[in-house]
């Protein structure tokens, strides 16, 4: 089992979207996705066990307890800003109809270093990076969002070869084509029409209109116009382990 890995709301979704668009040849929608690379926290994990590489997605820290545990071959680890993630989440949560305030989201991720929902399961955004990215017996790739992002052709790729595969230029640019916002943002919305998606475990009733899975996919983004001193907060909180976003791997 190799594992793609991240703390919520870091771009899973969409690297998992580009893996299966490059293995299976189209990125059709997410239940195909979900069939290629199952969601760990579904239920449906033993599905990997059907394709070669076996790959999974989890949002679990890493340790001797993590499921699989003695079959894991390796972790593809996706890290963003945690400023970025915290909006994600706000968002992701505001989508699936939860009655959130806007500020005291804010405050509780910042006590809490990460979402306070799953502080319990995962730990804080530093805690669940370090435990991916500062273990020392676990091959790993670590993929920082907002490179991803910036160059999607040499993310790609680089994932590709640590999957033992030599990547195919012409795929990898057809899989990028195939996951680009617009797309997947087309996809989603035809799938909540349909009512057939797997992208929204809490079902389709309350999710809120105008508000996307798919997101704006926000990098360098502030929290002023959630209240005036929640950037220095949140700065404050976080500055010590922002080092964690340098161990991703440069891509040319």
């Amino acid at each position: 089992m190799i594992w793609v890995a991240s703390y919520p709301r870091s771009g899973n979704t969409w690297l998992r979207f580009l893996l299966s668009a490059y293995l299976l040849g189209e990125a059709r929608d997410s239940r195909a996705v979900e069939a290629r690379i199952p969601n760990l926290h579904r239920g449906n994990i033993d599905k990997a066990w059907a394709h070669k590489p076996a790959l999974g997605k989890t949002h679990l820290p890493w340790s001797e307890r993590h499921p699989l545990h003695e079959e894991t071959r390796g972790g593809i680890y996706l890290i963003r800003h945690p400023k970025d993630v915290l909006l994600s989440n706000f968002n992701y949560f505001k989508l699936q109809g939860e009655a959130v305030e806007d500020r005291a989201f804010v405050l509780d991720f910042i006590h809490h270093g990460g979402v306070g929902w799953w502080h319990d399961s995962m730990g804080g955004w530093e805690e669940h990076a370090s435990s991916w990215i500062e273990s020392a017996s676990l091959p790993r790739l670590v993929i920082r969002y907002e490179e991803m992002k910036e160059k999607p052709h040499a993310a790609l790729a680089s994932v590709i070869r640590f999957l033992g595969i030599e990547p195919e230029p012409e795929r990898i640019d057809r899989a990028v084509r195939d996951c680009e916002l617009p797309r997947l943002r087309r996809i989603e919305a035809e799938e909540r029409q349909a009512r057939l998606s797997a992208l929204f475990p809490g079902g389709f009733d309350r999710l809120e209109p105008g508000r996307f899975f798919f997101n704006e996919g926000g990098v360098g983004q502030g929290l002023a116009h959630l209240g005036d001193d929640l950037d220095e907060l949140f700065d404050r909180r976080f500055g010590g382990s922002l080092h964690l976003l340098d161990a991703a791997e440069p891509l040319s």
